[in-house]
């Protein structure tokens, strides 16, 4: 048996570029109402665990910030922020469409990997 601590990962909620298809890289884009919704969905299923002496760490981005704020209301837990948690810089794509990158570079299109393909961005290694 391990004593290796219990690990939530929540996803932020929907944003106005997720449903536009747009990379968001470090750029940002506001939760939709929907977003809001998954948000405080998290919250009724976190209510049901004991998260007695937990912390929680979140992206300094607002999409990812506000989901974990509203995820965590009425819980006691406050949210700290590491900048190690931020989304991949995508460079000169970020606020593009997915799709049309993916047909304006093949490679991209051929491995899914638009990170690594990203004029200006950070990529994986």
């Amino acid at each position: 048996m391990s004593n290796y601590p219990t690990l939530y990962i929540l996803r932020h909620g929907e944003t106005e570029w997720n449903l536009a298809n747009r990379l968001q890289g470090h750029f940002d884009s506001r939760l939709t109402e929907t977003g809001r919704a998954q948000a405080a969905a998290q919250n009724a299923i976190l209510r049901r665990c004991n998260l007695s002496g937990f912390s929680a760490l979140s992206s300094p981005q607002g999409r990812a910030l506000i989901t974990a704020q509203i995820a965590l209301d009425g819980l006691g837990i406050d949210v700290a922020t590491d900048a190690q948690l931020a989304e991949i810089g995508i460079g000169a794509w970020a606020g593009e469409n997915r799709e049309a990158l993916l047909r304006q570079t093949p490679a991209a299109r051929d491995s899914y990997d638009l990170y690594e393909h990203a004029p200006e961005g950070e990529g994986f290694a």
